[in-house]
């Protein structure tokens, strides 16, 4: 059995950022909200930055419940697509085209999600 010749680390990290990039793009909510994710190495870290329209009641002032909600939801979402598509993505099965395409690739479906804030935001 032959070993493969290792890559050189551009080109790793370029794949990966290239996925990472198509697995964001196919979830438009995402850039609404302005989340971004920053990836070191097989880790994620999910930021979603300031914008004063994410105010919820201004009297507080306190993020809106939904926006934080669905950051936590679409940071869950990539976190277990990101995982699940971790080995494919390093052995070069799984292109950035075809997360794009959709034809061998989905994204997990959210069945239920509840938040129970303990305060404001």
């Amino acid at each position: 059995m032959a070993l493969r010749t290792p890559e050189p680390v551009q080109v790793v990290k370029q794949r990966r950022d290239d996925a990472l990039a198509a697995i964001v793009a196919a979830i438009p909510y995402i850039q609404f909200l302005n989340v971004s994710f920053e990836r070191r190495g097989d880790e994620l870290t999910a930021v979603m930055a300031y914008r004063d329209t994410l105010i919820g009641n201004p009297a507080l002032p306190a993020l809106h419940g939904g926006a934080i909600a669905a950051f936590l939801e679409v940071a869950a979402v990539i976190e277990l697509t990101w995982a699940t598509a971790w080995a494919a993505i390093e052995d070069g099965t799984l292109t950035p085209e075809a997360i794009t395409s959709g034809h061998q690739f989905a994204l997990p479906k959210t069945i239920d999600f509840t938040v129970d804030y303990l305060r404001s935001g």
